[in-house]
Formats: C-alpha cells, sequence, structure tokens
C-alpha cells in the first residue's frame, strides 16, 4: 500500500530545483545602513533553517542570533536586521517578534509564503520575500535558508558566497542520496535513531531529529561532540533503550573530535549497541551542509516507508495548535 499521500518523494526529488529558486527571491531586497547584528526570528523549519545559515557563516565578523520567543531580546535596537521568518506567515510567536522589532526600530525583512506576516509587511511597507506555498515546513529548507544568505550578500552584509552555491547545486543534482538512506535505514529497522555528530553539523544532526519525528513519527535524538562524552555517554552504561546510533562525520574534523568519535563508537559497540557512521561529503563547507540536510530528509522518508506510516501529516502538531487558538 501506498502510504505517501503528499507525494513527498517528488518533493524529495525536486530539492536541488527549491535551491535554485530560492536564489532569485529577495533578489531586489538590499539592506541600507549599518547593522551591526542580526536576528532570525522563526520556529520550527525556519528556525532549523537559521541554524545552518549560522554555522556556515561562523567565520564572518556578524553576530546572528536565532530567536524561538515571542518578545525580541533586549539588545535589539536600530542597527538590528530582525529577519521574521514563517512559512506560513502565521506562527504566533514570529508575529510577535515582527511587532517587537517594529517598537524597536529594527530594519525587518518578512519571510513567508502569506499569512498575516505578508499582511503585516504590506501594511507597514516592510520588504518582504514571498515563498511558494503547499508545502510542509520542514521540506522547505533552501527557501528559508537562501533568501537570507542572498540578502546579506547582496546588501555586502557578508562576503560574496556565489562560488560555494554553484559548486553546491552542482554536486546535489550529480550525486545519489536515495540508495545510502535505504542502507541507513536497514541499520536501524525499527530502533530509536540517535544522533551524534560535532558542531560542525550540530544542525544537521538536529534536522536528522526533526525530520525523523515528524516524517516516520517517532522518537529520535540528538547531541554533540565533544559535550555529551562528559555527561550523556554516561546513559549507556545500562541498556535501558532500543537505540541504534547514528554519528555524522567530516573529513575534515580535527584529530581530537575524529578520534573521540572512533572511540565512542567502540563503547557503544560493546555494550550492545548498534552503529553507523555515516560519512557526510562535499567539495565545500555549504555542499557538506545541505547534502547532509538532503540525505537525513531521505533517511527519514524511507523511515517513515519501512514502517508504514504516511511522512506528510503531522496531526499532533495540528491538534495542539486548535488547541492553543
Amino acid at each position: 500500500m501506498d502510504v505517501d499521500s503528499g507525494n513527498m518523494k517528488l518533493i524529495l526529488e525536486r530539492f536541488p530545483e527549491q535551491i535554485e529558486a530560492a536564489l532569485d527571491l529577495g533578489k531586489s531586497i538590499k539592506v541600507k545602513g549599518s547593522i551591526k547584528q542580526v536576528i532570525i526570528a522563526g520556529l520550527g523549519g525556519s528556525a532549523a533553517a537559521a541554524e545552518i545559515l549560522k554555522v556556515y557563516l561562523s567565520r564572518e565578523k556578524l553576530q546572528i542570533t536565532i530567536h524561538r520567543d515571542y518578545l525580541l531580546p533586549e539588545f535589539a535596537d536600530e542597527a538590528t536586521l530582525v529577519f521574521a521568518s514563517s512559512y506560513s506567515g502565521d506562527s504566533e510567536e514570529t508575529l510577535s517578534c515582527y511587532r517587537s522589532a517594529m517598537r524597536k526600530g529594527c530594519k525587518i525583512i518578512g519571510i513567508s509564503s502569506g499569512g498575516k506576516l505578508q499582511e503585516y509587511c504590506k501594511r507597514d511597507k516592510v520588504p518582504f520575500v514571498l515563498l511558494p506555498s503547499g508545502l510542509p515546513q520542514r521540506l522547505g529548507t533552501g527557501y528559508m535558508f537562501f533568501p537570507i544568505l542572498t540578502i546579506l550578500q547582496d546588501s555586502g552584509i557578508i562576503k560574496d558566497r556565489s562560488k560555494d552555491i554553484r559548486q553546491m547545486l552542482a554536486y546535489l543534482k550529480e550525486n545519489d542520496f536515495q540508495e545510502p538512506a535505504k542502507k541507513i535505514v536497514q541499520n536501524i529497522g525499527k530502533k530509536v535513531p540517535i544522533i551524534y555528530s560535532s558542531l560542525r553539523f550540530w544542525p544537521i544532526a538536529m534536522k536528522w531529529k526533526i525530520d525523523i519525528n515528524e516524517n516516520a513519527k517517532i522518537a529520535a535524538f540528538y547531541n554533540i561532540y565533544p559535550e555529551f562524552n562528559h555527561n550523556e555517554l554516561n546513559a549507556y552504561t545500562n541498556k535501558t533503550i532500543d537505540a541504534h546510533i547514528l554519528i555524522l562525520k567530516d573529513d575534515e574534523e580535527i584529530d581530537r573530535i575524529d578520534r573521540r568519535m572512533r572511540v565512542t563508537s567502540g563503547i557503544f559497540k560493546k555494550r550492545g549497541f548498534t552503529v553507523t557512521e555515516v560519512s557526510i561529503n562535499g567539495n565545500n563547507y555549504l555542499t557538506k551542509l545541505f547534502s547532509g540536510v538532503m540525505l537525513g530528509l531521505w533517511v527519514s522518508y524511507y523511515l517513515a516507508l519501512a514502517l508504514g506510516i504516511d511522512p506528510t501529516p503531522v496531526p499532533i502538531i495540528k491538534e495542539l495548535k486548535d488547541a492553543l487558538r
């Protein structure tokens, strides 16, 4: 029986096309004046894309804050650029941040597929990026990521990243992610996935966890090296959970992190846990980040199918939103 009611497979196959389309969004927007910091206000898929952007730009001399709450931080002021990001345009926390940014006199750019956020921006004559509608938010990472990158780049706030982007698109189009994802799913079986990575890939580990939660509708967890070695590793003293460990690896990890990954892998196996070491590949850091996103999406998709779960609907989240109205 086909359980993919929303044809998620087609959406994932077109992911590189989404990125290409996203690169044209926001091209008309250029921020003027001095910017000392950027705040990206958003939750869920918006925040996940923002965290990937933050690690990608970690070598830039730009303070980026990801804000997952209602009112903006106290430090937001006239020299702050606020991206109010909500795929639906109706996330109440993001709308609250928009109003807070208006009161503080921040520079604001709205990003959504419509909703109240679009209405607010039109009313207040605030620059706005209109995203294509109809996607589950977690599948719109390209739409949530690249307009912000483009605006920052075109406004001269960060260095030009065109070469990275061209190399990334070529890599995503040339490489197969489905077959590796199927093998990872076979290794996971019906166990609880626990994803570990270094700080280089921590938003990707988080994204894998989120996508497995929402698509396969099962528990999944993530943590980072070396932090979890100082606390969470103790949880493997006794086998209280039937888990499969996924270690996201990069060939550019520093030696000490690489050693920690190899040693902890042995510790997991010694205590009866199964482990898959996943190499995240690419011709630059941006490519690695988005090849990691793509692989994780395919893993969550095929894991859902293997469990007989329709990956698209998220009924419990709808139940929560309905109850909060």
